[in-house]
């Protein structure tokens, strides 16, 4: 496993109250995914397929992770003015299922795409393929 909470978090813009535990095992999962897209002989000894890799886990893990806890999304990212959130005018709003599974599917795109040009031909990309078509 190459990818990390705090990479997560950053990558998704996520609180540190999302948790390390609440990350572990989306990341594990995201891990077991990007080897079986890689094939079993994968070698990370060029930098740029490292980095590809570490995006991948943290896009696989964002993926899965994201349906799973509330995103809270504030009113300034609504459209609402700077102005009325430093006066305090602001409620917080809740991302609706459709946008958190919009969400999911760009993430996992963004996983397979990093991925594509160090994936060998005996890589089981089934699995990629049919979250790209969705």
């Amino acid at each position: 496993m190459y990818g990390s909470s705090n990479g997560v978090r950053t990558l998704g813009n996520l609180s540190d109250q999302v948790t390390d535990a609440q990350i572990a095992p989306h990341l594990e999962n995201a891990a077991r995914q990007v080897r079986s897209w890689l094939g079993p002989d994968y070698d990370l000894a060029v930098d740029d397929k490292l980095k590809a890799v570490i995006t991948a886990e943290n896009c696989l893990t964002l993926s899965t992770l994201l349906p799973t806890i509330d995103i809270p999304v504030s009113a300034v990212e609504r459209g609402v003015t700077k102005m009325q959130h430093l006066i305090g005018e602001t409620d917080m709003a809740w991302l609706a299922t459709d946008d958190i599974f919009k969400l999911a599917k760009f993430w996992r795109d963004m996983a397979y795409q990093s991925l594509v040009p160090y994936m060998s031909e005996g890589a089981d990309i089934s699995f990629a393929e049919c979250l790209i078509a969705l």
